[in-house]
């Protein structure tokens, strides 16, 4: 959580913060038969390699998080993007995409 705080504690007067924010079910990991695939799912959702010998304390934890975001048989995901633009130097308007004066 220390990212978004920083994020959003940028100056606004310096920096244009645009927050997305996107939701999705699937189905619980722990379900897939594949033990492949169910550590590269729970590696996705934890942000952390689950690789091929996780602890059983860490498998323990994840299940935990899981379960309190589930529902029946999927869990439900929530993940913040955030789009980040300077305001140029020389104006109060943001700069184009291509690094363009904005006042052009």
């Amino acid at each position: 959580m220390q990212a978004h705080d920083t994020i959003l504690a940028l100056s606004r007067s310096s920096y244009h913060v645009t927050e997305s924010i996107f939701r999705a079910g699937i189905g619980d990991p722990f379900r897939l038969p594949r033990m492949d695939l169910r550590r590269a799912v729970l590696s996705v959702l934890c942000y952390a390699d689950v690789g091929s010998n996780p602890s059983s304390e860490l498998f323990a934890w994840v299940r935990d998080v899981l379960r309190r975001h589930g529902t029946g048989d999927s869990i439900q995901c929530e993940s913040v993007c955030y789009e980040i633009a300077r305001f140029d130097d020389r104006s109060p308007t943001l700069s184009s995409r291509r690094n363009e004066p904005a006042d052009r």
